[in-house]
């Protein structure tokens, strides 16, 4: 849970003030995680701070959803069952 914390402390240092929030939007998020619970967790941090954020149980179609969302910063798993990050 350590991750999920410093990851908050950055959302809501970056997500204060409307300027913050229009930065915030020029930012979408993809997160790729097999776990239901971490794909959950992040997508609760992200709910009110103003990023677009996508979220993928694979790595299936990230290529396509980078270019088409615009996406600036990927959470990536490592270990994508049998894929690879």
């Amino acid at each position: 849970m350590a991750h999920e914390s410093s990851i908050l402390s950055l959302v809501e240092a970056f997500g204060k003030g409307e300027k913050a929030q229009l930065r915030a939007a020029e930012w979408p998020i993809l997160f790729v995680d097999d776990s239901d619970d971490q794909r959950e967790i992040m997508a609760m941090l992200f709910h009110n701070s103003g990023f677009p954020l996508t979220t993928k149980a694979d790595a299936t179609d990230i290529v396509k959803c980078v270019a088409e969302q615009g996406i600036r910063l990927i959470f990536l798993d490592l270990h994508l069952g049998k894929q690879s990050g």
